[in-house]
């Protein structure tokens, strides 16, 4: 980890439904002619100093962060670039986690959940999160989604706390720099109350 970065705290997410998701199996889904097969771990999860939230940066450009200007939509990434394993690697954790086409926030879509969560970047009058990480597990039996560790279901010292989950737009933020260093895009602060307590790994 890089000292200056986001640092730790400690709170819990969504409801007890998302506590069944912490192993292995990936959430099944219908599935399509064309999808890639699922790779390792994957290193290219920053966090964006503007919004707080957690981003990808594999997706061909910096994405959308809700804080923006006439000439500055994009996420920001200052320090560490943080870890996922795939639900598809061994290891604890929730799984149900993806990154947004539209935006590049990693948010959540798993077991338990009922909606994709608001996006700032998507066009559709709906404006939710879609994945933009399709792939399917080998044998073509399932979803891969990425793995968030949390203080009960980790893979050992070493990690990052201090991260959490937003009740309003389902996105993975840094909630150690206060709330009111948050955006949501579904306006206003980030709501972490109904969130587990994440950990991160650089």
């Amino acid at each position: 980890m890089n000292d200056g970065n986001p640092a730790p705290i400690g709170l819990s997410r969504r409801s007890v439904l998302r506590r069944a998701v912490w192993s292995g199996a990936a959430v099944t889904a219908g599935l399509s002619l064309g999808d890639v097969p699922a790779r390792a771990e994957v290193t290219a999860f920053p966090w964006c100093d503007r919004c707080q939230s957690l981003w990808f940066n594999g997706g061909g450009d910096n994405g959308h962060c809700p804080v923006t200007h006439l000439w500055d939509h994009s996420h920001y990434q200052h320090g560490s670039v943080y870890k996922l394993r795939k639900s598809t690697e061994p290891g604890n954790g929730q799984i149900g986690w993806h990154w947004c086409r539209y935006c590049k926030a990693a948010f959540y879509y798993g077991d338990g959940e009922v909606g994709r969560g608001v996006c700032p970047n998507n066009p559709t009058p709906l404006a939710l999160h879609s994945e933009g990480d399709r792939e399917i597990a080998p044998g073509g039996a399932s979803w891969v989604s990425f793995r968030m560790e949390t203080d009960v279901a980790n893979n050992g010292p070493g990690a990052q706390a201090g991260w959490r989950s937003c009740f309003k737009c389902n996105v993975m933020f840094f909630a150690d720099n206060g709330l009111a260093a948050t955006h949501c895009p579904a306006g206003g602060e980030h709501d972490p109350t109904r969130s587990f307590h994440y950990l991160m790994r650089d």
